[in-house]
């Protein structure tokens, strides 16, 4: 019994001194293994990525949407703030203005006089009248503005009367010259080139009267002048 237990405490030892062999199979299945297994765990794992990179994209899109819807109402506010400014800055000159555009108005209705008698005018040249010129012509830019009108303006108002002054008196200016020639033919010329400048001057000051509109307030414009304001007053 003694010996017996003696030759299996031998046949242990002798067991545990001999050294374990893994050979390059082995080493080759437990790395494919772990690869098959890490392969399997992104392969679970990649539709809630997806779905999180969804949803961050959605939300980076939502925040620049917000921002952008916010950068346009700040852009809207300011803009009312600065025309709200604006008219009430302009309001004391507002009278000023009216007298301009109403200024402005009348040269318009004049040049375009020379337009719609062009015809006219021809008759009047070939029947030789001598007073083609002093009807539908001015001979000096003298008076064509008052200084009181000018002086009264504010530096915007000054520049849009100013510069359809320009453009009335270019016109205004040939159209006087038709009488200063007996030749029909140097009247006819001058004639062609007075309504080609009327009709570049009725242009440009319709635009400039477009402006006017745009600094006025429309409440304004639209107010009925029949009263003048001084009758409101107390007597």
């Amino acid at each position: 019994m003694e010996y017996t237990a003696y030759a299996s405490l031998c046949q242990q030892s002798v067991y545990a001194e001999q050294p374990i062999s893994i050979g390059m199979g082995d080493i080759a299945k437990v790395g494919m293994s772990d690869i098959k297994m890490v392969i399997t765990i992104i392969s679970d794992w990649l539709p809630l990525i997806s779905v999180a990179l969804t949803l961050v994209t959605l939300f980076v899109v939502l925040w620049q949407t917000w921002l952008t819807r916010r950068a346009v109402g700040l852009a809207e506010r300011n803009a009312k703030e600065f025309e709200r400014r604006r008219v009430m800055e302009n309001l004391p000159q507002v009278h000023i203005a009216l007298e301009v555009r109403t200024k402005l108005q009348q040269w318009c209705s004049d040049l375009q006089g020379i337009i719609d008698d062009e015809k006219q005018i021809k008759d009047l040249i070939d029947n030789g009248d001598p007073d083609i010129g002093v009807k539908y012509g001015v001979d000096s830019p003298a008076g064509l503005v008052s200084k009181s009108l000018y002086d009264y303006s504010p530096p915007w108002l000054r520049i849009v009367l100013m510069s359809a002054v320009q453009y009335y008196y270019n016109a205004m200016a040939v159209a006087a010259d038709i009488s200063r020639n007996d030749s029909a033919s140097f009247k006819y010329s001058m004639l062609q080139e007075a309504v080609n400048r009327a009709k570049e001057g009725v242009t440009k000051i319709y635009a400039l009267l477009g402006y006017i509109t745009e600094m006025v307030p429309q409440w304004f414009l639209d107010t009925p002048a029949s009263i003048d304001d001084r009758h409101f007053f107390d007597r």
